[in-house]
């Protein structure tokens, strides 16, 4: 009876203790929770891992999709996969098909932020058909949600529009979820440049706002609204006059809920866009107040996105006023907090590039124009250098966050960190000058830097678009090996603008080596081919292209006599053509080079990740289909088990990254790079270090199979010589196909461009 009553009081204390463990557990969630709203999410973080272990079997799942979310905006993206796996799987072992379609649902939104279609578009059909097996029609809305969004993401908005519509119909009873479907369905419309089919939704969202209680989502609903409001306003200017009082009644309501919810994002959020409604109707000395306070509480919340955004957009509106030093001092914060700011809010609404074109790069681009601006009323050369090093110090910082927003992982930080790169001045040898073409909307500034720290600015007449429509023209031509006296005509254009206002710094200082930072549609074009009336410009300078002087391993190697691993396929592969030169291209290098060959069916993945593994290799030869795109992640090289992703590459040659002999030159010899697309080239641009090698010398455009067998083992034998930089070797190996009547034609030898050290 006592062992009883003993055992009785036992099992009381334990449930008495796995109660309170619960209460605790709950009691850590929604403080996690609260921490999230508010932005805090490493504290969200560090309350759900306490909450876990005691958290019952379901809500452990709603605890690890939630967590996922705090790791993504943190831009910890693997952490962020790897717990929404972990919930998937959970999900799936309790049968559970409500989180079964939520984690889907969570993992295509992953995807898609980090530009990932393709598993994006498939968890979220996934999460659809499981949604469609439920008889839970709220449940169905939620799955639809991601599959719109991913429908936006690859452009088929009619399919996202329909999605959104029928999860509308599903979601009538519920407020919240129609607002978010109809926001979705906003930007859907704005993406498609349809702006007057917006207004009816907004009107619609608005009413499903207010039918909702007071809450943080309320609040955030409403600054959502009120933005979309002005960028349909700014998209139709008809319907202005009704939208601006809307959006201004949105946002200040949105600003009143978050005083008395005490949330400092938020009313940072509501009175920054407040801000913005003010400064399109010129009233700079309100929306200088509205700065000022969404600056208070940015520093509160310690939202390094916000500072950013608030403190250019005052620099935008000093500006405007003529208060150029203040306006200066503001973007210089800006930029500050820009370079704090957390990669996965560098890539915008849903991943699009567009967010980073529009905002990150319009802080840059503003701050380096007030700077050229200030160096043209300069009192004196010494200052007017002093400035313009400024310049290229924002645009080494524009073309670091550019290459980050690209491959939207952490390879260009970690690059960095790894090294530390020399000043610039420092890294001009004589007869070595760096150019940066900076386009504006207006106009052309090309920035030459020179050995000895010589540094000059130079305005050209030029119009973005012109630039943009003849280099598009230019490519088309070049690809094409089209009419050459047409040819001339735009290569003579670009020489015009782009070469010939800084031939006097490059004669003064005797240059023989160009490195080009190019900008915009300027990565799309080999500056090889361009043209002074007489001479293509490869005639007269060996040339390099660099993503930034600060992301160059720049010095010389001390290596000329590689030890090379060089793999091919001469055979059709997956529905790709064969290269039958490709034998003979690396017969022809193996003659310049000792290394080991992997042909066809030796050149699989595995065999070059062994490769680099077992043997100190300094320099790679693949000479295999492959492309940069636009979205790096379809990005590859052609292996005959498969392609090879940029990351795969990477993971392949940070095997030798730090050891006593890196990988120092990567040759892709039959790549080429999407036609005329920009992001595309910044790949190539930055292939070097996203794949860790100190240069890369890949192509353009799709070279004839035989030059390349030609022009490559050129280059590779060219290097032997001890007086030959890269950049001299692959001039010299261009220059004997240009000097025979068969590949005179640039298109036989100017798609080729060496990217990063140039020594």
């Amino acid at each position: 009876m006592v062992e009883s009553r003993f055992v009785r009081f036992a099992i009381a204390c334990l449930g008495l203790a796995i109660g309170a463990a619960a209460l605790a557990a709950d009691a850590r969630t929604e403080r996690a929770e609260r921490a999230f709203q508010r932005g805090r999410f490493g504290e969200a973080l560090q309350h759900w891992r306490t909450a876990l272990p005691a958290l019952s079997e379901t809500a452990r799942i709603d605890a690890l999709i939630q967590m996922a979310a705090a790791y993504q905006a943190l831009g910890q993206a693997s952490d962020a996969r790897r717990v929404l796996d972990e919930a998937h799987r959970e999900a799936r072992r309790t049968d559970d098909m409500a989180r079964q379609v939520r984690a889907l649902g969570r993992l295509s939104d992953h995807h898609l932020l980090a530009r990932q279609l393709k598993p994006a578009r498939g968890q979220a059909e996934d999460a659809v058909n499981l949604a469609r097996q439920t008889a839970d029609r709220r449940l169905l809305a939620q799955a639809l949600t991601p599959l719109g969004n991913v429908a936006v993401a690859e452009e088929r908005y009619a399919d996202a529009l329909q999605a959104y519509r029928e999860g509308l119909a599903l979601a009538a009873d519920d407020p919240a979820l129609a607002v978010d479907l109809r926001i979705n369905a906003i930007h859907a419309h704005l993406a498609q440049r349809t702006p007057q089919a917006a207004p009816p939704l907004l009107t619609a969202a608005v009413a499903d706002v207010r039918a909702l209680p007071d809450s943080y989502g309320k609040a955030f609903d409403e600054i959502a609204l009120g933005h979309l409001a002005q960028e349909i306003a700014a998209a139709e200017p008809a319907q202005r006059a009704t939208l601006t009082p809307w959006a201004h009644a949105a946002l200040s309501d949105a600003q009143k809920l978050a005083e008395a919810l005490q949330d400092s994002r938020l009313q940072s959020y509501a009175a920054g866009h407040l801000g913005e409604l003010y400064a399109a109707a010129g009233r700079h000395s309100d929306a200088g107040r509205l700065w000022r306070q969404a600056l208070f509480h940015a520093e509160r919340s310690d939202a390094p996105e916000l500072l950013a955004r608030w403190y250019w957009q005052s620099g935008r509106a000093l500006r405007a006023q003529g208060k150029n030093q203040d306006a200066k001092d503001a973007y210089q914060q800006a930029l500050r907090h820009l370079g704090r700011v957390r990669p996965a809010l560098l890539y915008g609404y849903r991943g699009k590039p567009q967010f980073f074109r529009d905002t990150v790069a319009a802080i840059y681009l503003d701050t380096v124009e007030l700077l050229l601006r200030e160096a043209g009323t300069a009192p004196d050369s010494a200052r007017r250098r002093a400035i313009l090093r400024q310049v290229r110090d924002v645009m080494e910082g524009f073309k670091t966050a550019e290459l980050k927003n690209y491959f939207q992982d952490e390879c260009v930080a970690a690059y960095q960190d790894n090294r530390k790169p020399a000043p610039v001045d420092d890294l001009l040898a004589p007869g070595t000058a760096s150019l940066y073409p900076i386009v504006f909307p207006d106009r052309l500034v090309l920035l030459i830097s020179l050995a000895g720290g010589d540094i000059d600015a130079t305005t050209v007449a030029v119009t973005a678009g012109t630039l943009r429509e003849t280099s598009d023209t230019f490519r088309k031509l070049l690809a094409g090996a089209g009419n050459s006296r047409r040819l001339l005509v735009t290569a003579q254009a670009l020489h015009r603008w782009l070469i010939e206002p800084v031939l006097p710094q490059l004669r003064d200082h005797r240059v023989d080596t160009l490195i080009v930072v190019p900008d915009g549609v300027l990565r799309t074009i080999p500056f090889a081919a361009l043209h002074d009336g007489q001479q293509f410009l490869v005639e007269q300078y060996a040339l390099g292209v660099t993503p930034g002087l600060t992301l160059t391993d720049a010095g010389p190697s001390g290596t000329r006599g590689y030890h090379m691993l060089f793999g091919g396929l001469s055979e059709s592969v997956q529905d790709f053509p064969p290269l039958p030169y490709v034998v003979a291209e690396l017969d022809r290098a193996a003659a310049a080079h000792e290394g080991t060959q992997l042909l066809n069916g030796a050149f699989r993945k595995t065999a070059v990740e062994r490769q680099l593994r077992q043997t100190p290799y300094t320099g790679l030869l693949f000479a295999t289909h492959g492309q940069f795109a636009g979205d790096p992640r379809q990005s590859f090289l052609l292996a005959y088990d498969g392609r090879v992703s940029l990351d795969e590459l990477e993971r392949f040659v940070r095997t030798r990254r730090h050891r006593e002999r890196p990988v120092d030159l990567l040759v892709l010899s039959a790549c080429e790079t999407a036609e005329g697309d920009e992001r595309a080239a910044l790949g190539l641009a930055g292939v070097a270090v996203k794949a860790g090698a100190s240069s890369a010398v890949a192509s353009l455009w799709a070279v004839n199979d035989a030059s390349t067998a030609q022009l490559v083992p050129a280059f590779l034998a060219n290097l032997k010589e001890p007086a030959n930089t890269k950049a001299q070797a692959l001039r010299q190996a261009q220059r004997q196909l240009l000097d025979q009547s068969n590949t005179r034609h640039p298109f036989h030898w100017a798609s080729f461009v060496l990217v990063g050290n140039w020594f």
